[in-house]
């Protein structure tokens, strides 16, 4: 149940700057994909510093990087398998990152069209 409640609450903060980022990005003139862009930069830094220190305990990182980084992006916490899987193999690594591109866009696209969208280009 703590492990439940970290991630809970972790992700609810996430969720809540990266939000915070989506409405202020307006006031210094940026378009308002800049938030998404810097949650998701400065969720790979965080993520990345997080790892190297190596000093979370197992309820501290399912707070952190599963709850608070995973909701303030999903590209950091897929940066990090990613990485995770360099440590072991390149190749594994390499195709988990293309994969993922090709399968997530695949999807993305069969979804629209099931859902009625016409790409204008086709």
């Amino acid at each position: 149940m703590k492990a439940l409640s970290a991630v809970a609450l972790g992700g609810s903060l996430g969720a809540l700057l990266r939000y915070s980022f989506y409405l202020i990005t307006p006031f210094f003139n940026l378009p308002k994909f800049s938030g998404t862009i810097i949650a998701n930069t400065l969720g790979c830094f965080l993520i990345g510093y997080v790892h190297g220190r190596g000093f979370l305990s197992s309820l501290g990182a399912k707070f952190l990087i599963i709850g608070f980084l995973g909701s303030l992006t999903t590209f950091s916490t897929f940066q990090w398998e990613g990485f995770i899987l360099l440590e072991k193999s390149l190749i594994l690594s390499f195709s988990y990152f293309i994969g993922s591109m090709i399968l997530g866009f695949a999807l993305l696209v069969l979804g629209f069209s099931l859902g009625g969208g016409k790409l204008t280009w086709i």
